[in-house]
């Protein structure tokens, strides 16, 4: 993303804490990393950062945390992750 303001988090800087720390910050968000989706269980779905901490479920940004975020700066956002694409099909989605 030359030319454009932000930060990038790669490897070890991937974590969810790093994130966190600064994602109301930027007007574009653009995540591409390793996700899972689940259509039955809420729960199950969640976005993966960088092995970090000694949980495993504590390096996952779950669904219902990502609801919560404060996003007020962010115009947009882009998940490119494994598992991203279910659910019905809609005319019109990119």
């Amino acid at each position: 993303m030359a030319g454009l303001p932000g930060a990038q988090y790669v490897d070890s800087g991937a974590t969810k804490s790093n994130f966190l720390h600064t994602v109301n910050q930027w007007p574009i968000i653009h995540l591409a990393t390793h996700a899972v989706s689940s259509l039955t269980k809420t729960s199950g779905s969640f976005i993966a950062f960088y092995p970090g901490d000694a949980r495993a479920d504590d390096n996952n940004l779950y669904l219902e945390e990502l609801y919560g975020l404060n996003l007020g700066a962010t115009r947009l956002v882009i998940i490119s992750a494994c598992e991203t694409g279910q659910g019905r099909l809609a005319g019109k989605e990119g």
